[in-house]
């Protein structure tokens, strides 16, 4: 295709933005069109020789396929030239046909293209392979872009932040949850994309065959179109129609990608908010200027710039589902104009799906500003507090948090002040002594994977083809290789916790070994307690083995592994007896936060003949530091 002058063009689509729309200019261009009218044209003739018409040799075949496979812009620019005269551009296509049928052996076969066509029959097909070609790449970035919210819920599915709701300090939550939100809303309308058939018709000038079957009354017309329909191009035929393929399903298309562009457009507005609250932080661009006037500023252009553009998307999208099913009697030509802007929506759509993608590869998490909220919001323990006292019965506890609360600035005191006062079952009144807004995240850990999880129980044996390929190339970097690492891992403890999935011990192995070979100290560690302690039939008893996979992440300083791997030595449990390695491991896991291993510890001490002197540092060291 001839490439286009970027500082004369009319629209930014072809000026500014024309090196991010390659992918689709091969398929909604005028190029694009015609291309495809001449390959429904071949096709259709083809399906006629097939049929009735005549036998065609191998060689002919191949000479008529490649007059669509070999379309090329000058062919493009020959079928234009034609159209100066015939002024019909559908008719320009068929003249090309017979230009290049001439002289070859297909000429005996001349009147049979665009036989019994009108030019819609032609024109609906082609704009419905042009909408399945541009959906293809149009699929493949909103998937990008689910998958980097999914990674990034994931990863950040531990990590507690306060809420806004109305703009004011709400319940906490964690920001991988807030990122699952929207990563599960785009998948939602994703798969509602791709229910979404493309229909075609082929029936005639008035949608009877009254051509067709006048001229050949015993062809099964409909089976036929169908099989070229459906069978040939993967449409689905629809029989019953006017001149026109009425549009209903484009327009069902067209809202369904406005509303995939709608939510994008909340979760651009989210991060542009969460960067002011400066929850998120955004990585600088060397030689990037924020502002021409300000110099400290790094403005978060890319979710603005989404923003913008998916607003243009969606107003021609509007228009085009308002429009194209309307259509005067038998047919107007009110949408031959509107469908050539079909190309204009997918290219604001690309041009925002990319500025967000590279947006979320520029923010990083601000982990102290996250705590800083956090700590400064006691009054959100209101809620469970009062929650609490309603478990037990307790009078107006709503309006003792509201008297409280409302209004006020909290302090940790003032809150557990109040706890003290309350008369409730010790239990319960420690567990709220004990939390804190950092603490009260509910099951928002979970939720942050659960759409994640499903996705991974539909997708498995995509999932392991995929790991398969790319186990065969070297990891980029060590990035790159934790970040598929930890993804490993968590596909592991959704199938071992049945977390949106199956319950199956057996993924959940061969997953954390995947993990544990990339060295994720956490699967290292899963791995050998599955094997430690076995799980029914799907992973059988290996002491061997745990001890090999808590070694390896005793060695990454996992509190855990070195407890499981001293008590190990200490009944000499797939490991030689050894209470000086017992008590050297229980030590370091002591060290390093482990709680349970005070009792262990004693009973070496007291029951063997080590020096309490090797105790002293596990006595000063307080659980969980």
């Amino acid at each position: 295709m001839d490439a286009i002058d970027t500082l004369t063009a009319l629209s930014p689509l072809d000026g500014r933005y024309a090196s991010k729309l390659e992918a689709l200019r091969p398929v909604f261009s005028e190029f694009g069109l015609v291309k495809r009218r001449v390959e429904v044209e071949i096709a259709w003739l083809e399906t006629l020789c097939d049929a009735f018409v005549a036998s065609l040799s191998e060689d002919e075949r191949k000479v008529l396929r490649d007059i669509a496979k070999s379309f090329s812009d000058d062919d493009a620019r020959r079928v234009k030239d034609i159209e100066v005269v015939t002024n019909h551009d559908v008719k320009a296509v068929e003249y090309f046909i017979k230009e290049k049928m001439a002289d070859t052996p297909l000429a005996r076969l001349s009147e049979f293209v665009h036989f019994a066509c009108t030019s819609e029959d032609i024109n609906n097909v082609a704009y419905a392979l042009m909408l399945r070609d541009g959906l293809t790449v149009i699929r493949a970035e909103q998937q990008k872009l689910i998958d980097a919210l999914a990674a990034l819920a994931a990863d950040t599915r531990n990590m507690p932040m306060l809420a806004h709701t109305h703009g004011q300090p709400a319940s906490p939550t964690t920001l991988g949850k807030e990122m699952a939100v929207f990563a599960h809303r785009l998948n939602r309308q994703s798969e509602q994309l791709d229910t979404i058939k493309l229909l075609a018709k082929m029936n005639g000038a008035i949608g009877c065959y009254n051509a067709h079957a006048f001229a050949y009354p015993k062809v099964n017309w409909m089976e036929l179109t169908r099989s070229l329909i459906e069978d040939r191009f993967g449409l689905s035929q629809n029989a019953l129609t006017t001149q026109i393929e009425p549009h209903d399903g484009m327009a069902e298309l067209f809202d369904a990608l406005a509303r995939w562009n709608t939510v994008l457009i909340d979760l651009n507005r989210d991060i542009w908010a969460y960067i002011s609250l400066d929850y998120f932080g955004q990585k600088t661009v060397s030689g990037e200027i924020g502002s021409s006037i300000m110099p400290h500023k790094v403005n978060p252009i890319d979710f603005e710039n989404s923003e913008g553009n998916l607003g243009l998307a969606n107003a021609v999208l509007g228009h085009l589902a308002r429009k194209l099913p309307i259509s005067r009697l038998q047919r107007d030509l009110t949408d031959s104009t509107v469908l050539r802007s079909i190309g204009v929506a997918f290219g604001y759509s690309l041009v925002a799906y990319q500025s967000t993608f590279k947006g979320l590869g520029k923010i990083c998490v601000n982990r102290e500003r996250l705590a800083e909220d956090l700590e400064d919001a006691w009054e959100v323990l209101a809620e469970p507090i009062q929650t609490i006292m309603r478990k037990h019965g307790k009078p107006n506890p709503y309006e003792q948090l509201k008297e409280l609360t409302r209004g006020k600035r909290i302090t940790p005191e003032i809150m557990r002040q109040f706890i003290q006062s309350l008369d409730i079952p010790d239990a319960d009144k420690t567990c709220l002594l004990e939390l804190t807004p950092a603490k009260y995240i509910g099951l928002a850990s979970e939720l942050a994977i659960a759409d994640y999880a499903s996705g991974i129980a539909r997708n498995d044996a995509k999932f392991i083809k995929e790991d398969i390929s790319r186990s065969k190339q070297p990891a980029k970097d060590e990035k790159y290789k934790r970040k598929k690492a930890q993804m490993f891992y968590q596909i592991g403890l959704l199938y071992a916790n049945g977390q949106g999935v199956d319950k199956n011990e057996t993924k959940a192995v061969q997953w954390f070994a995947k993990a544990a070979e990339l060295e994720n100290v956490n699967a290292q560690f899963e791995l050998g307690g599955m094997y430690a302690w076995g799980c029914g039939d799907s992973v059988k008893k290996n002491a061997t083995e745990a001890a090999k996979w808590f070694g390896k992440a005793a060695k990454q300083g996992h509190a855990d592994a070195n407890f499981c791997l001293g008590f190990m030595y200490l009944t000499g449990d797939g490991v030689g007896k050894d209470d000086v390695k017992a008590s050297t491991f229980f030590i370091k896991a002591a060290k390093l936060g482990n709680i349970n291993v005070q009792r262990s510890l004693h009973f070496i001490v007291n029951g063997h003949n080590i020096s309490q002197d090797n105790t002293k540092t596990v006595k000063q060291k307080k659980p969980n530091q």
